[in-house]
């Protein structure tokens, strides 16, 4: 400031000017008003002139070394404006001569039309208030090229009239560092808005216009908190405060409630004393990121709590994960202990670990391999091992990933499976096995298997019979009863016996049935069936009662013949016995008087149109005479047999 202390203040004025270039510098511009003439001639002068000759030379001295051009304009009594001197570098800046005369009118015609009414009305209103003027205006070279001014001016209130005497600034590579930042504001993804040190908005981009759902000419001069009043009090508001006191920049994500959107924020400090906002809307990144959380919660919580164990494996370090699964299968206390065991032993036979290592490097992994592990206390359990390789994301390591299966339980289930079907097949009684499916507050019951005797005594196989019900196998009337009882069985929940009678090819059989039901989590699922034949049982038990019958009436028959009182009552009573114990078809009595056998008693069908038959000598073609020689019972086959013993005279 000392340099300006040795000029009339009464005759200069200085103005400090701040603008953002290209660089965001600050540029310093001091405005000087001065009457005179080009300045070699006010130099000339000088001598001559007295000493306000020698004051505007040596401001014309002055500003030969500052930026831009001095001017100084006038306004006359009458109105009258105009430019009362102009500096040499006019010619270099605006392509106009210097020369004051004239030069106002030259000036504003270079001024593009859709920009001259607000630069005329600018100066009109420093005019007429005697205030500061600063106005930045495009400006058309002559030769063509435009150029951004920068124009300022302090009015001389020592000075009849009007004068402002100010400096023209060529701002143009700023304007155009503005503009090529505003286009890339305006092309970049992110929403970018800027305010000034009052809040104020004063920048923003159609990106920030579509996120904010309002036009920025809406928002310019609005403050941030006025048109966000629920970032009051939350960390939006507490960094963006802390940026606009340290100046220093800040980035962080946060959820804005009002808009239900995470948004990754970075803030910095711009040179006018505002900040500059970059939006980046990072809701889906957000989304993506809970969900994998999630799915990796939901996968440590699985691998932690399924039953197969799991386990990750690198050549160079052995185990770097097993789950828990993992470890209480091979009898370890933790995972710790587990990492500090020798692999080898993990096997009940090293030389098969041996085969899996070069099977899985041939195939990339292995698929549900049975392998013999052994427990940390030596005792042995089956597993079912699958494999695969995983690169890293680095692609610098390769993992080995595993899943083992203790089939142990399962494994004894086959061999009981096996044993009960090697028994279902080769039982000597006939099988089925019957499906139970619950459907509303009724079963259904259908074929499922029939074993090979089932299949040979009832002619049906099992392809015959599988998925179908008993209606479908063996009509309606058969079915209820056996229906019937299955149903009783489901509900009683332990086995039910009964006899039953089937029609066969064959003819009709009879069956005692066992059914028993297969329980499964306290459900009824299944139910076994053992039909055994007992046909010829019941025909012994048949025949036993027809003979013990025929022995009673024989009793009663024979004491009822003990009693008979003439000889003659005989046959007949001989005939009733016949009939009421043998009930034969055709019954003949004969008594042996001499040596004739004499018919008494012949009853027989078909015999009603027959004479009686005769009587004849007992001779050894006579049935009769054999059952008398040999005192018992003679059988014969048929009733021919009879023909020589039954003379009817024909």
């Amino acid at each position: 400031m000392n340099l300006f202390h040795a000029l009339d203040p009464t005759h200069v004025t200085y103005l400090l000017v701040f603008g953002a270039g290209a660089v965001g510098g600050l540029l310093g511009l001091m405005a000087f008003g001065f009457l005179g003439r080009p300045a070699e001639t006010r130099r000339r002068e000088a001598a001559s002139d007295g000493p306000q000759a020698a004051r505007n030379a040596r401001l014309e001295a002055l500003t030969e070394t500052m930026p831009g051009v001095p001017y100084e304009f006038r306004v006359g009594p009458d109105g009258e404006q105009s430019i009362a001197f102009i500096g040499d570098g006019a010619t270099e800046l605006l392509g106009l001569a210097p020369e004051s005369d004239g030069f106002y009118e030259r000036f504003v015609e270079h001024i593009p039309e859709s920009h001259r009414g607000a630069f005329l009305r600018s100066v009109e209103e420093a005019v007429t208030t005697r205030s500061h003027w600063r106005h930045e205006v495009p400006f058309d070279r002559p030769d063509g090229e435009r150029i951004w001014l920068l124009g300022s001016a302090e009015p001389d209130p020592q000075e009849k009239g009007a004068s402002f005497r100010g400096l023209l600034l060529n701002i143009t590579e700023r304007i155009e560092e503005e503009r090529r930042r505003e286009q890339v504001i305006r092309r970049v993804t992110d929403a970018i808005v800027e305010v000034d040190a009052e809040w104020c908005f004063t920048l923003v981009n159609d990106q920030a216009e579509a996120l904010y759902g309002m036009k920025e000419e809406h928002l310019l001069g609005r403050t941030l908190w006025d048109v966000f009043p629920r970032t009051k009090g939350t960390r939006f508001e507490e960094e963006y405060r802390r940026v606009m006191r340290s100046r220093e920049p800040v980035r962080f994500e946060e959820r804005f409630g009002g808009m239900g959107t995470w948004f990754d924020i970075q803030v910095y400090p711009n040179p006018d004393g505002g900040l500059a906002f970059y939006f980046d809307d990072v809701t889906k990144r957000k989304e993506r990121e809970e969900q994998l959380r999630e799915r990796e919660e939901l996968l440590r919580s699985i691998t932690e709590n399924v039953s197969e164990g799991i386990y990750r494996s690198t050549p160079e370090e052995g185990i770097i994960y097993a789950n828990s699964a993992f470890v209480e299968m091979f009898g370890y206390e933790s995972r710790d202990e587990l990492r500090a065991a020798d692999p080898s032993t993990f096997y009940a036979d090293p030389a098969e670990r041996e085969a899996l290592y070069r099977q899985e490097d041939e195939q990339g992994g292995l698929d549900g391999v049975e392998v013999q592990f052994q427990r940390n206390d030596g005792s042995t359990f089956t597993g079912l091992l699958s494999t695969q390789q995983v690169d890293a994301p680095d692609g610098n390591q390769v993992y080995n990933d595993g899943a083992v299966t203790d089939i142990t339980e399962r494994k004894g289930r086959e061999r009981r499976l096996e044993q009960t079907e090697t028994l279902f097949q080769n039982a000597q009684d006939a099988l089925f096995l019957i499906d139970v499916r619950q459907k509303d507050s009724a079963a259904s019951f259908t074929y499922r298997r029939v074993n090979p005797v089932y299949e040979r005594k009832f002619g049906y196989t099992e392809e015959d019979v599988r998925g179908r019900s008993p209606e479908e196998v063996f009509g309606a009337e058969t079915a209820e009863f056996l229906e019937e009882r299955l149903q009783a069985c489901k509900r009683r929940r332990e086995p039910l016996d009964y006899e039953e009678k089937i029609p066969l090819e064959e003819g009709m059989a009879y069956f005692r049935t066992r059914l028993a039901p297969v329980i499964v989590d306290g459900e009824v699922k299944q139910i076994v069936g053992t039909p055994r034949d007992i046909t010829q049982r019941k025909r012994r038990e048949q025949m036993l009662k027809s003979r013990r019958r025929k022995i009673e009436a024989l009793y009663r028959a024979t004491s009822g013949l003990l009693s008979v009182g003439t000889r003659d009552a005989v046959p007949g009573r001989i005939a009733e016995v016949l009939q009421e114990v043998f009930d034969f078809p055709l019954r003949h009595v004969g008594l042996v008087e001499g040596e004739m056998l004499v018919p008494k008693e012949t009853v027989g069908e078909d015999l009603s149109r027959m004479p009686e038959p005769k009587a004849q000598p007992l001779s050894e073609d006579l049935v009769a005479t054999r059952a008398i020689e040999a005192g018992e019972a003679v059988v014969v086959e048929s009733t021919g047999g009879l023909e020589n013993d039954l003379d009817y005279g024909t």
